[in-house]
């Protein structure tokens, strides 16, 4: 496919009625010396065809389209609460699924209303969207060249990686590579990503909780024998203990992984953590041993309660007893000689005693 048909599927005085492809069936496989196509791909009106994906790049909506039964808050709603706490902020763009223009409109705009920002994060998850480095690439040139254009002062990178992985470190190195080979690695400013050890919500909490630091050290060792990466800043833009919204995410176990990841992260050369799940929400059954969901903050069935949870408890100990700002803390790490617990300690410089964070760590 290398032109469109040009036909519209609407109004033909919108140019955007009449461009793209529309595919009604596709047939995948090899010819046989008689020129005879054998198919590979299993074909069926119902859900038990060859798996497909798709994607679209189209921005537009209109009022129509609108969900009344989804609320997303805005750019200005998230910028006038208490969430910023009057600090710049990393903003995200999308790119898989939208255009560099809007990028940069959406830079323009907040510029425009005096936000200050701390960086830019362009994509999500590419890796678990089956798309290659180098096609992510290329959009991410683009998006540079766009945002650039309105903003030269805040750092630019991503690309939020869902994982980390032996795949995941193919993956940047081919995406660094595509980047040197097109002379704009110094492009590329802080690498992203995001941290869900657990992808089986039902398994042991304890065995996961006791294998999360060794998890989490041995996955960043890999990733910086890269010079490329080693050098720039880290930043884990999601964390949580499963993706999967397990009854742990709601108890003590999520309370205390989002503790430990956090100091942890910090002490092995991280710059900044992103804990998700700010939004109150209900439960869910993601996984099949029990309700769960990712939030600090429950609401009643009504809609009108909420019910802070551990993880609340746990973020609200860590930014509001332990580390206090302006103060400058120093973040520690050592085992208990007797239970061989690790300990984190949080040491305030400017106050005499220090705070200490005891998980069932195995390692530093």
């Amino acid at each position: 496919m290398t032109a469109s048909s040009g036909s519209c599927s609407g109004l033909a005085d919108d140019v955007r009625n009449c461009v793209g492809f529309s595919v009604s069936e596709l047939y995948l496989g090899v010819r046989n010396k008689s020129g005879n196509l054998r198919d590979l791909i299993h074909h069926s009106p119902s859900h038990r065809q060859t798996a497909m994906y798709v994607s679209s790049t189209d921005p537009w909506h209109r009022s129509v389209d609108r969900d009344a039964t989804l609320e997303q808050p805005g750019l200005d709603m998230v910028f006038q609460g208490n969430l910023t706490r009057n600090l710049p902020v990393l903003i995200p763009v999308p790119m898989l699924y939208d255009v560099p223009e809007n990028a940069a409109a959406e830079v323009r705009y907040l510029l425009a209303r005096g936000r200050q920002l701390d960086g830019i994060e362009a994509g999500e998850e590419p890796d678990g969207q089956y798309v290659e480095a180098e096609d992510y690439g290329a959009l991410y040139l683009q998006w540079t060249a766009a945002i650039r254009s309105v903003d030269t002062q805040s750092k630019l990178g991503g690309p939020s990686m869902s994982a980390l992985n032996e795949d995941v470190q193919s993956w940047m190195n081919s995406f660094l590579n595509y980047l040197e080979r097109t002379q704009h690695l110094r492009d590329y400013e802080f690498f992203s990503f995001e941290w869900y050890p657990f992808d089986n919500a039902c398994s042991p909490a304890a065995a996961n909780l006791a294998r999360a630091p060794s998890t989490l050290a041995g996955a960043l060792l890999q990733l910086r024998r890269d010079e490329r990466l080693r050098v720039l800043p880290w930043l884990m833009t999601e964390y949580g203990y499963s993706a999967q919204g397990g009854a742990s995410q709601v108890r003590m176990e999520s309370a205390l992984f989002n503790a430990e990841t956090m100091a942890q992260f910090l002490l092995l050369g991280g710059q900044r953590t992103y804990l998700y799940g700010y939004e109150p929400g209900r439960l869910k059954r993601d996984a099949p041993c029990a309700w769960g969901g990712h939030m600090l903050l429950q609401l009643s069935h009504t809609g009108r309660g909420l019910y802070p949870l551990a993880s609340y408890h746990s973020a609200r100990l860590l930014t509001k007893e332990w580390i206090q700002p302006p103060l400058t803390s120093r973040i520690t790490c050592r085992r208990h000689r007797q239970t061989s617990r690790t300990v984190w300690e949080i040491n305030w410089l400017a106050l005499t005693p220090c705070a200490a964070l005891t998980i069932n760590g195995r390692s530093c």
